[in-house]
């Protein structure tokens, strides 16, 4: 029975370190990903392929930017109807 117990309280020692040690983690990383000003989603396109993006920004600057759609192709006489700086901007 001793022994039994012995087992059973380490065994939740160690799940409770291993839990806390997870949250400290999980918490600096959460915290880490919102350093940025803002989040916006944008189509980038080349002729008439395009793609969806999710963009994060800093200062005016990319800090992450990942693929949010497949990829769309659209008839060979499309336009994209976006000024040339509208089609530029990232941040």
């Amino acid at each position: 029975m001793e022994k039994t117990a012995l087992v059973f309280l380490s065994l939740l020692l160690i799940s409770s370190v291993l839990l806390i040690l997870n949250l400290t983690l999980t918490g600096f990383s959460i915290e880490n990903k919102n350093d940025f000003d803002y989040t916006w989603t944008k189509a980038i396109c080349e002729g008439n392929t395009c793609r969806d993006f999710e963009i994060k920004c800093l200062n005016e600057r990319v800090i992450d930017i990942k693929p949010i759609s497949g990829f769309v192709i659209f008839n060979n006489d499309w336009q994209d109807l976006r000024n040339e700086e509208e089609r530029r901007k990232i941040c």
